[in-house]
């Protein structure tokens, strides 16, 4: 998916799981570098353009690897806010922006390798394109209203909207393919 579309999900899982905890635009703000930071790895050249592209869903994108750097992450963020006591707060924030993203990208036709290092599969559904303004727009207005609001509560309730909206459409996606 595109990167817009894995930052608005990665602070709409940031700002869901961290909720009243802390403030929203710091979760927001996590949950958008913990959801992007997966396609960092274009910044590698692996010599060949076919590698490139192969290579750019494979080892940043595996669960397992995902899962393990999630823990010193959250950690580390719980340690640089003064919030060491959300810190499995922050780990689990933190740990739902990463892993949505290889999901995400596993939903369009290009596949990912969710599985690495056990296999070089990649997975796919191929029920959205790679840039999906419907999918997009829901979490993008969800978080920016959270962002936006001074009430808690309906901030919450808007990026819970977002993410049940642009959930179901995925669903919606795959069942009708």
């Amino acid at each position: 998916m595109d990167s817009l579309s894995q930052i608005a999900l990665g602070a709409a899982c940031g700002v869901a799981v961290m909720g009243r905890r802390t403030a929203v635009w710091k979760s927001a703000a996590w949950g958008a570098v913990a959801g992007t930071l997966p396609d960092l790895d274009v910044l590698f050249d692996h010599g060949d353009p076919i590698l490139n592209m192969v290579l750019h869903r494979a080892e940043s994108h595996a669960l397992v690897w995902l899962t393990l750097a999630a823990l010193p992450f959250g950690a580390a963020i719980a340690w640089l806010h003064g919030e060491r006591a959300l810190w499995r707060r922050w780990w689990l924030a933190i740990w739902l922006a990463l892993v949505t993203h290889p999901l995400l990208d596993a939903m369009t036709v290009y596949g990912t390798q969710l599985l690495q290092p056990f296999t070089d599969h990649p997975y796919a559904v191929g029920s959205i394109f790679i840039i999906d303004p419907a999918y997009t727009l829901p979490l993008a207005v969800g978080v920016v209203a959270a962002l936006r609001m001074n009430d808690t509560a309906r901030c919450l309730r808007w990026n819970a909207v977002g993410l049940v909206l642009s959930t179901a459409y995925l669903a919606w996606s795959a069942l009708a393919q």
